[in-house]
């Protein structure tokens, strides 16, 4: 009870759009973590203003993609945000292996909630195919991201440094994809 009063008071000074927008648009987390209440006493729950703003999430975070970050990839997921599945699927645009990689990761995971299965058979294809590529090339990263990669993750993929884990996890993605 003590977490949910701690949530609770977090929550105060927030308005109902900013509490759906720290939850992703998405109900679930907000039900997992004792919130929807708090949520609707603040005006939220309202179907039509819920689907204005997870538009306007979803395109501040379409719009925060860039070739160096892999959180916008990640809010877009949490979002469940495959009516923009098509624009993902075309991007392409990579600082280096390390955000290729979570690009991938991130566009076969929110490939799984899409209803429509031609996009949802191109965008599992194309993350297998940077998935293949990334096994087989010799993998480039920047400092900043190589040093993303824990040795604990390192281990956790048997590899041997980061580029090995990247491959590695390459490897187990190709893998479970089948």
């Amino acid at each position: 009870m003590q977490k949910k009063t701690q949530r609770t008071r977090k929550m105060n000074n927030k308005t109902a759009k900013e509490i759906f927008w720290e939850y992703s648009c998405n109900h679930f987390f907000l039900d997992h973590d004792g919130l929807t209440d708090e949520y609707v006493k603040k005006g939220g729950g309202n179907k039509s203003e819920e689907e204005k703003w997870r538009k306007e999430y979803i395109d501040f975070w379409f719009n925060q993609i860039s070739d160096n970050e892999i959180e916008p990839f990640r809010k877009l997921t949490y979002a469940g945000a495959t009516e923009i599945l098509n624009k993902l699927i075309k991007y392409n645009s990579f600082r280096d292996d390390y955000i290729k990689f979570w690009y991938a990761y991130e566009l076969l995971e929110l490939s799984k909630s899409s209803s429509n299965i031609i996009l949802k058979a191109i965008a599992k294809q194309r993350s297998k195919n940077i998935f293949k590529e990334l096994v087989q090339q010799n993998i480039q990263l920047l400092d900043d991201n190589r040093n993303q990669i824990s040795n604990e993750m390192i281990e956790a993929m048997n590899a041997k440094n980061p580029e090995d884990y990247i491959k590695n996890y390459s490897q187990r993605m190709i893998s479970k994809s089948r």
